[in-house]
């Protein structure tokens, strides 16, 4: 696959749900699922989900049907994205505030659900 010359950088709420979700819909658009042209655009999900021994050794639990190892693709190295300290969901804004400036990216997204987090009114 060619490098993109988009970059897309999603920040998530969660470690495993939410990083999961996207990188499935990522992977879908790279297996052209949808007839649409993702070479040219990078997406990093971040942070990193974390993929429990099972699933990343690709092992069968006795008596379970082996599952097909899906193929990815690692668009972009995750170590590479810093988060920021502090509180939810502002320090996920400034860590996507801080990609885009840096000119690592050229659009960025933060994902968080409506619930009552501390320091909610100052990440809008």
């Amino acid at each position: 696959m060619q490098r993109g010359n988009y970059t897309i950088l999603i920040v998530c709420e969660g470690e495993k749900t939410e990083p999961l979700f996207f990188n499935s819909i990522r992977d879908e658009l790279i297996d052209n699922k949808y007839n649409n042209d993702i070479r040219k655009i990078k997406i990093t999900i971040a942070p990193e989900p974390s993929i429990d021994i099972l699933y990343k050794n690709n092992t069968v639990v006795k008596h379970k049907s082996k599952r097909k190892k899906r193929k990815t693709i690692k668009v972009e190295e995750i170590d590479k994205i810093k988060i920021i300290d502090g509180r939810p969901p502002l320090r996920w804004v400034l860590t996507a505030q801080r990609e885009l400036l840096e000119g690592a990216f050229n659009e960025v997204w933060v994902v968080f659900d409506n619930d009552d987090h501390p320091g909610k009114k100052e990440a809008f």
